[in-house]
């Protein structure tokens, strides 16, 4: 995080899931970024993100893709397969390469 915030990088994560798993998810995954609770799925819906519930599911929950926004808002960068344990260096890359 130290890193990205160098850079001028903020990062921000979404989740639909209720306030209390992400306070629990927080906690397992040591995390130090925000978290923007979209239980309703709005912002999901925005960015495209939201599937359909699975066999056994009743509830759409929105798919683990990254997002690079530019200040001006303007989307530079979509990664629509993500690899949690490799996602912050690959977006660092990135970041970097469009930096250069």
């Amino acid at each position: 995080m130290e890193i990205f915030r160098s850079l001028g990088v903020d990062v921000v994560g979404v989740n639909g899931d209720l306030r209390k798993q992400q306070v629990v998810f927080r906690n397992l995954c040591t995390l130090n970024f925000p978290i923007v609770a979209d239980k309703r799925l709005a912002l999901s819906e925005v960015f495209g993100v939201v599937e359909e519930p699975g066999p056994g599911e009743d509830t759409a929950r929105p798919r683990r893709e990254t997002f690079l926004v530019d200040p001006e808002g303007v989307i530079v960068r979509h990664w629509t397969t993500v690899d949690p344990g490799k996602d912050a260096q690959t977006v660092l890359e990135e970041v970097r390469r469009l930096l250069a």
